[in-house]
């Protein structure tokens, strides 16, 4: 007993010291940091912006509590959308940026949000300042954001994608046969096809239809603007890409689809020439997010708010705090505490999300519903708002979409998975129950629904689609027979949206701030983001050692699919959710 009560007080002395060793580090990591706060970096007077482009946007700017420690310029410094738009604001009025290079290298975020930095781009060169991009290596987003630059230089070793564009879905009945595991579907609306790649190994008619006609859209948009901003004839950009013509940087100049090809120095030094920097070489070049953290004397302190609430991700029930998921509660919350303060005039949605939970879609929803009777709320749609994404968003005042963004997927759909086969046969396992009635162990995955058991999930997923039906046709002040035609599941292109009644305008993050001051009635107001980024330890440690960059870095194109796989590993209950997993490639 006696060597037993030692180990215990060595146990807790041990926690005790380890505790004791973590604070203290944590006081020193904090006090360098905050050491340094003041320590903004400096912008010569005569300078250059130089924009690492980031793998993709992130809508909201990452939480690093020691972002301070980070070192200038590091590649992990992303910004996030909407910092991203106001920092390129700032640079036009400020006299000492002669011009910026854009470095989009990997670029291959969604589209929508690839084009409301190109649009910013395009209006930043209105106020007569360059802006240059260089590139050793060019994805079809990073060139469509590029074609806005005054020139488009690449390294002559370089290599480019102009292809056009395939919409791929990943279909795993294939795999799901040889692990023995089987599903039984349950859905509304024809066009609800995100429960195709466990069922079957090619894509339904319905399902082809509605890909093809998104990918057409998509690409239409692409090509036109490009077509417009290099004044190159579009026919023929879809002839380069159909016959593989843009071979190297050198063909991409024949082709007037870039405007140089030389190596790195021999840009640096046009570009100095341009900004009038000759002999000062890159100490003059600044890096974007460095200049994101400088000072703006121009900025007034304004009473007034405008709360921007962002569902970033898949929908689930619960309240983690996670940067691309959403939380029932912790987003009801969020558009509850902008609603209760008397400082906040206008609420936006800032919606990026394939849907998710049917129960936690409708939570968020109710607390839309509350706030949009007591001051306007502006839904703003990212990449894609679909199904449960937009399921929280058609409550809103007034909805917001760019003509790249995937909208609609009015639909609802549920699975259940019958593993008899990989017990029996793969693991050799059997699964052994004790119930009060026939149908009280229903939740047995070893076995497939009965008839009873059935009809009990198709009778939910019905209602849940009815109920979806109605609140759009409330939100959006349509009858419910009109929004049947256009639901059935379908995911509609943003070039189709404002026709079909889904969306009112074709704008981005920044018209919804615009038509939101403007219903609230104010000119001058402060953005306030929710749900509000809290110091945690865990979000300490996290910036010392940022584990989903890591991931990101080494994974490449490959991370979408892992990420996937882990989220489809959590997916509960009844979904309201995006048909497919569409990759633009």
């Amino acid at each position: 007993m006696r060597s037993f009560f030692k180990m215990v007080l060595a146990t807790m002395l041990g926690m005790l010291l380890t505790g004791i060793l973590l604070f203290i580090l944590v006081l020193v990591v904090a006090g360098l940091a905050f050491s340094g706060m003041n320590k903004q970096p400096t912008v010569p007077e005569t300078a250059v912006l130089e924009f690492r482009l980031p793998m993709s946007f992130p809508e909201r700017s990452p939480y690093n509590p020691f972002d301070q420690l980070q070192e200038s310029g590091a590649s992990s410094a992303q910004l996030g959308l909407l910092d991203i738009l106001q920092t390129l604001d700032r640079a036009v009025g400020d006299s000492r940026i002669k011009g910026i290079v854009i470095r989009p290298e990997m670029l291959m975020s969604g589209m929508a949000s690839v084009a409301e930095v190109r649009n910013k781009i395009l209006s930043f060169r209105k106020s007569g300042k360059f802006v240059y991009c260089y590139a050793d290596f060019m994805t079809e987003m990073g060139y469509y954001l590029a074609s806005a630059c005054d020139k488009v230089v690449m390294n002559p070793a370089g290599e480019m994608m102009f292809d056009g564009f395939a919409g791929g879905v990943v279909m795993y009945k294939g795999l799901l046969d040889k692990a023995g595991i089987s599903f039984q579907v349950f859905r509304a609306g024809k066009y609800k096809s995100a429960v195709e790649p466990f069922i079957q190994k090619q894509l339904s008619k319905e399902n082809r239809e509605q890909v093809q006609h998104l990918v057409n859209s998509m690409y239409g948009v692409f090509i036109r603007d490009i077509s417009s901003a290099r004044k190159v004839d579009s026919a023929a950009l879809v002839a380069y890409a159909r016959e593989l013509a843009v071979r190297g940087p050198s063909e991409a100049l024949q082709l007037k689809i870039i405007d140089a090809v030389m190596p790195y120095h021999q840009f640096v030094e046009m570009v100095e020439l341009k900004a009038g920097l000759k002999g000062k070489e890159l100490k003059s070049w600044v890096a974007f997010a460095d200049y994101h953290k400088t000072k703006d004397d121009t900025e007034t302190y304004s009473r007034d708010k405008i709360a921007v609430v962002y569902g970033i991700g898949e929908i689930e029930y619960g309240s983690r705090n996670e940067p691309e998921l959403i939380n029932s509660k912790t987003m009801a919350d969020a558009i509850r505490k902008a609603r209760e303060d008397k400082q906040v005039k206008a609420v936006v949605l800032r919606i990026n999300s394939p849907g998710g939970s049917s129960l936690a879609s409708d939570i968020i929803a109710h607390e839309v519903e509350l706030t949009r009777k007591v001051k306007p709320v502006i839904a703003s749609f990212g990449d894609v708002a679909a199904s449960g994404g937009y399921y929280i968003a058609c409550l809103a005042d007034t909805i917001v979409c760019l003509p790249q963004t995937i909208t609609g997927s009015i639909g609802v759909f549920g699975l259940f998975p019958n593993t008899q086969k990989l017990f029996q046969e793969h693991l050799g396992l059997s699964y052994e129950s004790v119930p009060t009635g026939e149908n009280s162990d229903f939740a047995r995955p070893d076995r497939p629904l009965n008839a009873a058991q059935s009809a009990f999930i198709q009778h939910s997923v019905n209602r849940i689609y009815s109920d979806f039906l109605n609140i759009v046709a409330r939100g959006r002040k349509l009858d419910t027979a009109y929004v049947n035609s256009i639901a059935q599941g379908r995911v509609w292109p943003g070039t189709d949206a404002l026709a079909l009644k889904l969306a009112d305008v074709h704008g981005g993050f920044e018209t919804a701030l615009k038509l939101a001051a403007s219903r609230a009635k104010i000119g001058k107001y402060r953005v306030v983001e929710y749900p509000e980024n809290r110091f945690t330890l865990a979000a300490f440690f996290g910036s010392l050692g940022n584990t989903d960059a890591a991931l990101r870095q080494a994974l490449g194109t490959n991370y979408e699919v892992y990420r996937k796989a882990v989220r489809a590993e959590q997916v509960k209950g009844i979904q309201m959710r995006m048909p497919f997993d569409l990759s633009v490639q």
